[in-house]
């Protein structure tokens, strides 16, 4: 599949569009008021007014079902794993094997749907060997399993994406994190 352009240079500054970017962009009417669409002399949909967009939920009960979907699938699979008390700063959980006298600091970031949202001081200095796992959980009324992926930060460093103007905050997709889909050795490693 073919990789899109970013549309800003290495300086942050914006690059000269092309009409294939210009596709992508969302139609204008999507995104203004029925009022200023009637003053500009673009159509809306006719209930424009009633779609509302939709207040963003808290993050707290996701991030929690992520942090439990991972400690259920590690002991699982037989790693020891205890759950961070809540706030620690850095890791979430434990984890080792039982054979091993040692356990390692893993994070856990969870969304419901892509991207995931990370600072990208996460990867740098000592925090690039740490190891993340990234759930993706789907919808709350989603028939899809539970979706696991698993690296050390210094794998993923190439690809947050960081639009202009964002200086600690970037984000990763999907498609960035599908080869380490159930890498759970990275743990370990």
């Amino acid at each position: 599949m073919k990789m899109r352009r970013s549309l800003t240079d290495e300086d942050g500054e914006v690059r000269e569009l092309l009409m294939e970017d210009i596709r992508r962009f969302r139609p204008m009417a999507e995104g203004i008021s029925a009022t200023l669409a009637a003053k500009l002399g673009i159509k809306v949909h006719p209930d424009a007014e009633k779609m509302s967009p939709k207040k963003r939920k808290s993050g707290i009960p996701t991030g929690n079902a992520g942090e439990y979907f991972v400690m259920g699938e590690l002991l699982r699979r037989g790693f020891d794993a205890q759950l961070a008390d809540r706030n620690t700063k850095s890791y979430d959980l434990l984890v080792g094997r039982p054979e091993e006298p040692t356990l390692r600091k893993v994070q856990v970031k969870t969304v419901r749907v892509q991207p995931w949202y990370v600072n990208t001081e996460d990867f740098e200095g000592d925090l690039l060997d740490r190891v993340t796992i990234y759930v993706l959980v789907g919808p709350e009324h989603g028939k899809k399993p539970v979706r696991f992926f698993i690296a050390k930060n210094r794998d993923l460093a190439g690809s947050i994406h960081r639009p202009a103007g964002w200086k600690r905050q970037g984000f990763m997709n999907v498609k960035a994190l599908e080869r380490h889909e159930n890498r759970w050795d990275a743990i370990l490693n």
